[in-house]
């Protein structure tokens, strides 16, 4: 019987887990574990470098970006304690306990100065003196509270309670007092909280809950270019206009509610992009984003849209652990923590390369690589080194991680173990019977000793059965390597039965492949081989009804997503 051949090359539309492997396009994957697919074709992501920073042990709580002329600091709170850490040369500066031990920490840059809240104590606010990081001691009147930005001079913040009064202040705004150049510390201070002479705090205009984030949309025609300030609730988003004069407050409606329906509990999970606000909503990852008629000064609309249906999978596990999420761009890339295991931890990453929208020439919503693992990670946050925007990951211990496009291996010497899982093929027609003969792939940027494994399953099915496996040997210190029509064939012999039906696994209308990879590479192609069997082919497997199908070496196994560990398990 002759061959036919169904596979892959280009991937550039990324995972998609919103649809059946069957339905799914030439361009797309059903899951992709530790890959990138930037540039169309399937390799291993970048590595997860770990950083020689000498970090305090403990409950982590929170961290920030700290980013001066003199060069950028990481602001973290570890069991209460302060410390920063400079990406350039990673001295790490602990200027002790200074926080409560038990609560999350939230953070923002006002001008030159950083700002810690733990939401019950005074709030710290950090300075650089003489290019060392210290606390400041002089007295300042921000008042204790919750998550903050720095927007038309001035900062924003929600309050433990609203000032002059005993009500909670989570579900209001309070701004303080203008910047003034000659004297920056006036920042410091909330003396103008009675602007209306009548209470401390804006008051969301429709009751949508607590603020869980606070973000500045960047594309708005202000005269400054800094346009509203956008509060992100429980139940929907509302926008603050503080860009008019403070006197005028009053007398002008300074808030609108945006959107009902879609809020936010994070405010680690808010990032900028391009003209974009990315969030993390109850239900996914979502944009805020005005139309390119609007940003141009035209009629438009702003629109509110999910993004994140494609690995919904890995979303929709998080809803105890919402408040935790933190989200960071990176080489172009909006990265943002999912699967969450205890409060604070999360098992992933979700990757959404932004830059996969332009591989056609014009503008689009990007591709999802899919889910990085390897630790239990708790922030990312995006920081200049030396003057390049790069990204860091906190994990559990908690130890630093500095994402690297250049370096091959994790941590310090750990191989990556990626693996993707590709769509159906039915090669043309999707009922007829076929029996799989054996998989070819063709291999290249290869640094290291790989190991290639491949699984399948036959449409449908629910475990994979293990086809075979190769080791491609690449000694050190030469140029990286390629190979051509690395082929693994199937062993028909082997215990290949499904005891559910009596069929054989190696037969079906559609077969499906998981490749996985230990080491670096590329997959330039992939193709299976099928031969057409006849409507009823040789059976060597007996029916035995009412057998529940469970793992086994002879039905298959379930593959864990999150086998893969950095520093071991």
């Amino acid at each position: 019987m002759n061959e036919v051949f169904d596979g892959f090359m280009d991937l550039r539309q990324g995972m998609n887990a919103s649809r059946s492997p069957s339905l799914l396009a030439a361009t797309q994957y059903a899951k992709g574990i530790n890959v990138s697919v930037r540039g169309g074709l399937a390799t291993t992501r970048p590595s997860l470098v770990l950083e020689d920073a000498e970090l305090p042990q403990g409950l982590f709580q929170g961290a920030g970006v700290w980013s001066l002329e003199s060069g950028d600091r990481i602001v973290a709170v570890i069991e209460g304690n302060v410390v920063t850490v400079d990406v350039d040369d990673l001295t790490v500066t602990d200027l002790g306990a200074a926080m409560a031990v038990d609560t999350q920490c939230y953070m923002t840059q006002v001008d030159r100065y950083f700002v810690i809240q733990d939401g019950s104590t005074t709030p710290v606010v950090l300075e650089e003196v003489a290019g060392v990081p210290t606390i400041r001691a002089a007295a300042h009147s921000i008042p204790a509270g919750y998550v903050m930005v720095f927007a038309h001079g001035r900062i924003h913040m929600v309050p433990q309670i609203v000032p002059s009064t005993t009500v909670d202040g989570r579900p209001y705004l309070l701004s303080g007092d203008i910047l003034e150049p000659l004297d920056p510390t006036t920042v410091l201070n909330f003396t103008e909280t009675e602007y209306l002479a009548e209470g401390g705090a804006h008051g969301m205009p429709l009751e949508l809950g607590n603020i869980g984030g606070l973000g500045v949309y960047r594309n708005a025609n202000t005269g400054t270019g800094v346009g509203q300030i956008m509060a992100f609730a429980r139940n929907g988003v509302c926008s603050f206009d503080f860009s008019v004069p403070r006197s005028m407050w009053k007398s002008q409606v300074v808030s609108q509610v945006l959107f009902t329906g879609a809020g936010c509990k994070s405010p680690w999970s808010i990032v900028n992009a391009n003209d974009d606000m990315i969030y993390r909503s109850l239900d996914g990852i979502r944009v805020l984003r005005y139309a390119i008629s609007q940003s141009s000064g035209g009629q438009g609309a702003l629109s509110n849209v999910p993004m994140s249906i494609e690995v919904d999978p890995y979303m929709a596990v998080d809803k105890d652990h919402l408040p935790f999420i933190s989200g960071w761009l990176a080489d172009n890339r909006c990265l943002m923590t999912a699967v969450g295991s205890i409060a604070g931890m999360f098992k992933a990453i979700v990757s959404w390369d932004l830059a996969a929208g332009y591989y056609q020439g014009a503008a689009g919503p990007g591709a999802y690589d899919g889910i990085w693992t390897g630790d239990d990670f708790l922030q990312g946050v995006t920081a200049l080194r030396q003057d390049i925007k790069t990204g860091y990951v906190f994990a559990d211990g908690p130890v630093l991680y500095r994402q690297d496009s250049e370096a091959v291996y994790d941590g310090s010497d750990t191989k990556i173990e990626a693996r993707l899982e590709t769509k159906a093929y039915g090669v043309g027609d999707v009922v007829t019977r076929k029996k799989l003969e054996y998989v070819e792939m063709w291999c290249s940027d290869i640094p290291m000793d790989t190991e290639i494994k491949v699984w399948y399953r036959p449409g449908g099915y629910p475990l994979w059965k293990l086809l075979g496996s190769k080791q491609i040997k690449v000694p050190s210190g030469g140029l990286y390597q390629d190979r051509r029509k690395v082929r693994i064939s199937l062993d028909e012999y082997s215990d290949n039965c499904d005891s559910t039906s009596g069929e054989p696994l190696y037969t079906g209308t559609e077969f499906q492949f998981a490749i996985q990879w230990t080491g670096r590479m590329t997959i330039d192609r992939f193709r299976m081989a099928v031969v057409v069997a006849a409507d009823s082919p040789p059976d060597p497997c007996d029916e035995d009804a009412g057998v529940a199908l469970v793992p086994s070496s002879a039905t298959g196994e379930v593959l864990n997503d999150y086998s893969y560990r950095i520093r071991g398990s």
